[in-house]
């Protein structure tokens, strides 16, 4: 179970559990086997781009243009 299902489904997270063990055995497959890395690597981000703030404040700003015009 996770507070995250979104990532697991995209296949960019995995579910391990809390023991040491098994973290330490699923950071060291993902480590050890490229293919697995490369697949989570490549799944993307089920939370947007990093480029919110940007979009935000382009919309804020011809806004606040367009309406002192």
């Amino acid at each position: 179970m996770t507070e995250r299902p979104e990532a697991v489904e995209l296949g960019v997270a995995k579910v391990t559990g809390t023991g040491r063990g098994e973290i330490v055995a699923a950071a060291g497959e993902l480590l050890r086997d490229t293919r697995i890395y490369a697949r989570m690597a490549r799944g993307g981000s089920p939370y947007g781009d990093g480029h919110a703030t940007a979009r935000i404040l382009d919309v804020i700003r011809a806004y606040l243009g367009n309406s002192a015009a």
